[in-house]
């Protein structure tokens, strides 16, 4: 218990001198941090109005989209198609105009497609929270985007 409260005190005493040494605008990021994104070409102020974790939420839920993508030899839509209105798409097994084969290759074709939709949802969810932040608008129509094609992909399975 005691070495806890040493920690953060130790923690606090950091915290409050790189906040006096500091006098700029930007604070300094930790090392193991990932570097913050590129603005997009929509001239976004590379100073992001939200927390650091909230990008690197957004950034795992791609970091989990992308395998499947790549799996179901889907186009990668680029780095930031032109943010749009946010489609939604059921899951495969929900949405009546959904009709893939009965095989296994399309049942995983739909596991994949609902996985990437879920997690699509997820970065558009935050986004949305973020409305002045374009670089999370920006992942979020490229999601939408991936999950689009994806569930075409399993709704068309044969």
């Amino acid at each position: 218990m005691q070495v806890s409260v040493k920690r953060n005190l130790a923690l606090v005493v950091l915290a409050l001198a790189l906040a006096a040494c500091g006098g700029s605008k930007k604070a300094a990021r930790p090392m193991s941090a990932e570097p913050e994104p590129a603005p997009s070409a929509g001239g976004a102020s590379p100073e992001s109005p939200m927390p650091p974790s909230t990008h690197q939420e957004i950034n795992q839920l791609e970091a989990e989209i992308e395998p499947a993508r790549q799996e179901l030899q889907l186009r990668d839509p680029g780095p930031s198609p032109v943010p749009g209105p946010t489609p939604f798409y059921a899951p495969a097994e929900t949405d009546a105009k959904c009709k893939p084969a009965k095989t296994e290759k399309c049942t995983n074709s739909c596991k994949l497609s609902d996985s990437i939709c879920k997690n699509a949802e997820k970065i558009c969810n935050i986004a949305q929270g973020l409305q002045s932040d374009t670089w999370a608008t920006s992942r979020c129509a490229r999601a939408n985007t991936i999950c689009g094609d994806a569930h075409t992909k399993c709704c068309s399975c044969r």
